[in-house]
């Protein structure tokens, strides 16, 4: 396709070139502030080995960082009226590499462990901040898809790499690696020209299907932020117990492995064509498409597990769970223009991925299968996706 003499393909990567040098900070801080979480697992294990931590003491840890990230949105959307972005960025990005140097030079657990929350707390802000710059940009889908991109292929380069770190330099090095990337989004933050007000941004009417004067209707988004909550709530379940599906399903580790590696990276291309997809059949039915999406796996998923339907179930989950996140964030962004209630996605994505796993623990605990639980997360999804409509219905004005 030629579009003014130029191909279509060329005009988008030059398109995504300048917005990464535009925002290219903001994707750094993201990734930083939330690299705690995408290397979770590998952090806890490099703790486990070179610092001999029990059990109960890595889930205080992962517990920890978690809530740090939780309070760090929390923070930043009560700081947003009152702090300019580079104060507040400054600020998160010097505590975070400060603790995260202190607690790798800290061998008491009494005091490695506040140090780990203030430095996750740090990451929060740093998250949450970065996430609310980019919802003021006019194309809020296009701004989150390439933030969600951008994420997957860091948190796929830190899970490769962090074990090697371990092996080189023991938990030391990984702490230190992890403190030290502050210093990156900082640097830059110094370099660039002075910020614009996140209240100052110019709503993309292509992309809009509601419109919403937050001062008048604080209800809605709190709801944007509830279902937030409650899809990943069903999606953060899913994803805890995949592998136990897999080996219903009879499956080797190898082939669940490589499935859901396959799946994680596919999502790239959701992130690719979610800002095509939303200009195509607006952002409100794409939204319904992929909560409808997710459903339907649950539902197929409940009914018989087979090899066939758990790998395409597993590559669509993973398709609808990244272009609804984008869908999601980026409605929010609409319907909020002091940023405050933006800021607040890392927490509830937060507050969901802590609670969906816990409460599919509680209703297998009740002796129920793999199929109850589906069905018992498709409440939450049905919930999610009766709400949005709702939303749209109530102020009667979406695009087509």
């Amino acid at each position: 396709m030629v579009v003014g003499g130029k191909p279509h393909v060329v005009l988008r990567l030059r398109k995504l070139g300048n917005r990464f040098v535009r925002y290219g900070p903001e994707y750094l801080l993201a990734c930083v502030g939330f690299s705690t979480y995408m290397g979770l697992p590998m952090i806890l294990g490099s703790l486990s080995e070179w610092r001999g931590y029990t059990d109960q003491q890595l889930g205080l840890i992962a517990s920890a960082l978690m809530f740090g990230l939780f309070l760090g949105s929390v923070l930043t959307s009560w700081l947003i009226p009152y702090s300019s972005y580079r104060a507040r960025v400054g600020l998160a990005c010097t505590v975070g590499l400060v603790s995260n140097v202190f607690a790798a030079l800290t061998a008491d657990f009494v005091v490695f462990l506040p140090l780990l929350l203030i430095g996750s707390i740090a990451g929060g802000v740093c998250y949450s901040s970065a996430v609310a710059k980019l919802a003021a940009d006019e194309s809020a889908v296009e701004g989150f898809s390439f933030l969600l991109a951008v994420i997957v292929v860091v948190g796929s380069l830190e899970i490769a790499f962090l074990p090697l770190i371990s092996g080189l330099l023991m938990d030391v090095g990984v702490l230190m690696v992890l403190g030290i990337a502050y210093l990156c989004p900082l640097l830059l933050l110094f370099r660039q020209p002075g910020s614009r007000s996140l209240a100052g941004s110019t709503e993309n009417t292509e992309l809009q299907w509601v419109r919403v004067s937050t001062d008048s209707h604080r209800l809605v988004p709190l709801l944007c932020l509830v279902t937030i909550v409650a899809y990943f709530l069903s999606a953060s379940s899913f994803w805890a117990y995949a592998e136990r599906m897999g080996n219903i399903a009879q499956l080797s580790s190898a082939s669940i492995g490589a499935t859901l590696s396959l799946a994680n990276m596919a999502t790239l291309a959701a992130c690719l064509v979610a800002t095509s997809l939303s200009r195509s059949f607006s952002q409100y039915t794409m939204l319904v498409i992929t909560m409808l999406a997710t459903t339907l796996v649950f539902l197929l998923l409940a009914v018989k597990v087979t090899p066939v339907f758990y790998i395409l179930g597993v590559i669509i989950f993973f398709q609808a769970w990244a272009m609804a996140s984008i869908y999601q964030f980026s409605t929010l962004s609409l319907l909020d223009s002091s940023g405050r209630y933006v800021a607040l996605i890392p927490g509830a994505q937060g507050v969901g991925q802590a609670a969906g796993p816990f409460l599919s623990a509680l209703v297998l605990g009740t002796e129920a299968n793999y199929a109850a639980m589906l069905l018992f997360n498709c409440l939450f999804l049905v919930f999610a996706l009766m709400t949005y409509i709702g939303i749209v219905m109530f102020n009667g004005k979406y695009s087509a």
